[in-house]
């Protein structure tokens, strides 16, 4: 064992050798033909800790040693000197507790010396032997073990003595019936050390023995991969938001963000801080934008007034431009670690900008079709009507979202993902309903905005025919389609991948509402922009009544589209 061990490098000051009495002798490193100590094999062993049964002592036992001292070594082995064997004096207090219990027997009469009574009497039995006090409990059981403790050290405590030495005692700890105090160590009190342990390599200093395998992992605070050499010097955390530093180094470079500054993610084949950097810089671009249309729209809508932009209504225009600010500021709370605070971010922000914009080019449709629908009158929607609209159109939107936040709330929590069967920090919905109410409420949500599409898309085909002042429907039309159509696609992608690929469907989802949003303001404004930049040079337009109209009811209808503004 002791060579096997050596190969295996645990001869060394992070490992203490135990052994019981069989093993925690000298014979062990003696050899049997010559009985001469092999010293090499010995110094591997030094520092072993073994156990031995409890010779002999007190004055009974130093009376008794006197006589066996003086025996005839031929008449009783082993005598004719101060020794015995560790059994012995329990074989001495084996024999007078035997005879003691007959004894105690013998004063009941008509008690037989059957094994039963004699082991029922010794709950009487009491007496000092050579080993100590003797005595039973009430299950005839002899007092607490005792054992010493030996030691192969590289002193032996005395010049020439090769063999394991006597540091200390231990006494078997408490029992049921005894009263434990909690606060107490139960362990310690069971040694008593009369001299020091000497441990391989001579210390007397108790080695750590808690010996660990070395790993690597990742700190999120210096952003980079380290080394706990002793295994337990770094306690690895949990990604769960500011407080973790220390991850496991299998998180690195796993496409989830788990450092809340996202180191772990940086350096990466593929790397969401690189997008987000990107797709900030877009969004930047795009909120821009955005604010340049609601600055064109209330010069040219109300200070320079233009007809391609008063035809087209500039509380609309307004309207869709604070939407789609209100929806790209939402996609930022894409970026970064997910916290409860974004996770809301992301309901509500891209919620109510989606409602608000396809409210608006429904209300926008549904003008030209009721002015296709009334060829002999003008009905006009003011801009109040407009806006109450709207209003209306975003409360239902509003009293679910607050549902959802109330009865599954959206919170960052560990979740493990099916992708790499880790905990992640990801938005999840709790409370109440859990996430049987994430998908009542957002399907809700959808098919109240699928409705607006469905009438958006019918009022487009009932007002294909109409030639309206600057192609106004056909504009609405086309944003109208556009958003439909991405919204089918957009939905199945995400949840078919959300689960096994987070990069992708980020990527799908922020280009999805991003790509909405700018589109539906590049169709609604790029051709105003054209036209008075481009093509009037910021001059009058002259009149857009049209001469070149097929029937009556174009013409009608595109006269009357001139008049007719929000």
């Amino acid at each position: 064992v002791i060579r096997h061990a050596e190969r295996l490098d645990m001869l060394t000051d992070k490992y203490v050798w135990l052994c019981s009495d069989a093993c925690s002798t000298s014979q062990i490193f003696t050899d049997p033909e010559t009985g001469k100590v092999d010293e090499k094999l010995r110094n591997k062993f030094a520092g072993m800790l073994g156990t031995h049964y409890q010779t002999g002592h007190g004055r009974l036992y130093e009376e008794f040693l006197d006589e066996w001292e003086k025996e005839d070594i031929f008449q009783f082995a082993g005598s004719g000197k101060r020794e015995t064997s560790y059994f012995a004096p329990y074989g001495i207090e084996a024999l007078g507790a035997y005879l003691l219990a007959i004894v105690e027997v013998g004063k009941t009469p008509g008690k037989t010396y059957s094994a039963e009574n004699i082991i029922s009497a010794l709950v009487n039995v009491s007496f000092e032997g050579v080993t100590g006090l003797v005595s039973f409990d009430n299950d005839g059981r002899e007092r607490r073990a005792v054992f010493d403790i030996v030691n192969l050290r590289y002193d032996s405590l005395r010049a020439d003595y090769t063999d394991f030495v006597r540091i200390g005692v231990w006494t078997e700890g408490a029992d049921e019936n005894d009263v434990i105090d909690t606060n107490v160590d139960l362990i310690a009190p069971r040694f008593n050390f009369t001299f020091k342990p000497q441990f391989h390599g001579g210390s007397y200093d108790f080695p750590d023995l808690d010996v660990r395998n070395s790993f690597d992992y990742w700190s999120c605070n210096d952003g980079e991969e380290k080394t706990d050499e002793t295994g337990k010097s770094v306690r690895l955390e949990k990604p769960d938001g500011q407080g973790a530093n220390n991850i496991d180094n299998s998180y690195r470079c796993d496409e989830f963000i788990d450092c809340y500054n996202m180191s772990d993610e940086w350096g990466c084949t593929v790397s969401f801080p690189v997008l987000f950097i990107v797709y900030g810089i877009f969004l930047f671009l795009f909120i821009c934008f955005a604010v340049a249309c609601l600055l064109f729209t209330c010069v040219f809508g109300f200070c320079i007034k233009r007809k391609r932009v008063r035809a087209a209504s500039p509380t609309f225009l307004i309207i869709l431009c604070l939407a789609a600010i209100m929806g790209y500021g939402g996609l930022f709370a894409f970026f970064g670690q997910p916290h409860t605070v974004s996770c809301n971010f992301r309901v509500w922000f891209l919620a109510v900008a989606v409602i608000t914009v396809i409210s608006a080019l429904f209300v926008k449709s549904f003008r030209v079709w009721r002015l296709y629908r009334s060829p002999t009158e003008i009905k006009a929607l003011k801009d109040w009507q407009l806006i109450l609209f709207v209003i209306a159109s975003v409360i239902p939107v509003l009293i679910l979202l607050v549902l959802w936040t109330g009865l599954s709330t959206p919170t960052a929590k560990l979740i493990e993902a099916s992708s790499d069967d880790k905990e992640h920090l990801l938005c999840s919905y709790g409370s109440v309903a859990g996430m049987i109410g994430f998908y009542f409420f957002f399907f809700a949500i959808v098919a109240y905005v699928a409705l607006f599409l469905l009438f958006g898309i019918f009022l487009s085909i009932a007002t294909r025919n109409v030639v309206s002042t600057f192609n106004e429907s056909r504009l609405i039309a086309i944003s109208i389609y556009n958003i439909t159509f991405s919204a089918i696609v957009t939905i199945p992608i995400v949840f078919v991948l959300k689960d096994s690929d987070p990069f992708i469907t980020w990527i799908i989802i922020v280009t999805a509402f991003a790509y909405g949003f700018t589109a539906t303001l590049v169709l609604q404004f790029f051709p105003k922009i054209w036209g008075i930049v481009v093509r009037d040079k910021f001059a009058k337009e002259a009149s857009t009544q049209s001469g070149n109209s097929s029937g009556p009811t174009h013409a009608s209808v595109t006269s009357r589209d001139s008049k007719a503004i929000f």
